[in-house]
């Protein structure tokens, strides 16, 4: 299993580098006892030595596109099928770059973020936004001088009780945060859009996906690329019928 695994995400991580242009001068060096570890870990799982460090560099890739981008890579067929389920509203949208790339594609998107980013980063800011990005910054610490792909406007997760006529869309909520659990509170509409990992994986927390479970059925899986080592797709979810 884990083979296979393995196989896939070392394709998945070329494909990856090769979509970010990415060169990398030289392939990952391990430093430490615990990188030397996990290199002879995943080392056997792999063609070669040399695929084996190409795809931990995927992996050092992977900080890099998600502080400019997002956490999560959409395909073309995964921004169709999120389409099909317009109009949404995300909550948590950070550089609004999914939101941006739906936008692009005709689809009627409202993007918030409690921390939105500037849509061009100055070179010098006056004080009073230096002050109110380095406020932005210690909510949203995960885009720091990044600029927008997209309008994001700023709100809480009660934004999504103003729009149940929208589709929710939450795309890798932090770990161990609330927000999307408060966000499916508030929300009153009946189609979830869900991209990230489940409960187990890097998001949210154990309460949002139980309280997801309970309210709404899982009507479609959609797969997208993923990063070497993480489990993320989009799961569309409809409200259960009241009993």
């Amino acid at each position: 299993m884990l083979s296979a695994q393995m196989d896939t995400q070392e394709a998945t991580s070329a494909a990856m580098l090769r979509l970010m242009g990415y060169r990398p001068s030289k392939l990952f060096e391990p430093k430490s006892d615990h990188e030397r570890h996990a290199l002879g870990m995943i080392a056997p799982h792999f063609s070669s030595e040399e695929n084996a460090l190409s795809w931990m560099s995927a992996f050092e890739v992977r900080g890099v596109f998600t502080k400019l981008y997002a956490w999560a890579i959409p395909s073309d067929a995964a921004l169709e099928r999120i389409a099909s389920y317009g109009p949404i509203i995300e909550i948590g949208a950070g550089t609004g770059f999914w939101s941006a790339m739906l936008a692009a594609r005709g689809t009627d998107v409202i993007a918030f973020d409690q921390a939105p980013l500037p849509e061009n980063v100055p070179e010098t800011m006056c004080d009073l936004l230096k002050s109110e990005a380095e406020a932005d910054a210690a909510i949203n610490p995960w885009h720091v001088g990044q600029s927008s792909k997209g309008p994001v406007l700023r709100g809480s997760a009660a934004e999504a009780s103003l729009y149940p006529k929208r589709a929710l869309m939450l795309c890798w909520p932090p770990y161990n945060t609330n927000f999307a659990y408060d966000a499916l509170v508030d929300y009153a509409g009946d189609t979830v859009i869900y991209i990230g990992e489940h409960s187990g994986g890097c998001c949210a927390t154990d309460e949002f996906f139980s309280l997801l479970c309970e309210k709404f059925d899982e009507v479609e899986c959609v797969a997208i690329p993923q990063w070497p080592g993480i489990h993320d797709d989009i799961t569309i979810w409809k409200r259960k019928a009241a009993t």
